[in-house]
C-alpha cells in the first residue's frame, strides 16, 4: 500500500485525477488501523490530508488513531476539523457523534 501511495503521489495531477474516490494514503492508513498500528495510521492519515485536504474519512481516521495512541490533544484537533467540515451536513454520521463527544470532554 505504501508503494501504491508513493506512486500516486508522484503522478503528475490532471483535472481528472485531482480527486480520487479514495486516496491511496487514506486506504493505507485504514489498513494500518485494521492491523492495530495507530502510529503508522496517523502518519498516513496526515500525509493524506496534505495531498487531499479536508477529507472527512481522513479527519475521522486521524481522530481515531490519535485516540488509540492516547494523544487527546491531536484527537481533539482533528475532531474539531471534522465537526467544522460537516457543519452544514444534513445527516448525522457516527464519526461526528464521536468527535462531538470527544470535544465535550474536559
Amino acid at each position: 500500500m505504501r508503494a501504491a501511495a508513493n506512486r500516486e503521489a508522484a503522478i503528475a495531477k490532471t483535472v481528472a485525477m485531482e480527486n480520487p474516490l479514495v486516496p491511496m494514503r487514506e486506504l493505507s492508513a485504514e489498513m494500518f488501523m485494521a492491523q492495530n498500528d495507530p502510529v503508522s495510521a496517523l502518519r498516513e492519515f496526515e500525509a493524506s490530508l496534505t495531498s487531499a485536504p479536508n477529507r472527512f474519512r481522513s479527519f475521522a481516521g486521524a481522530t481515531e488513531a490519535a485516540k488509540r495512541l492516547g494523544d487527546l490533544a491531536t484527537a481533539k484537533r482533528y475532531s474539531q476539523k471534522l465537526v467544522e467540515l460537516a457543519s452544514f451536513a444534513d445527516s448525522e454520521r457516527p464519526e461526528l457523534t464521536v468527535a462531538r463527544q470527544l470535544l465535550a470532554e474536559k
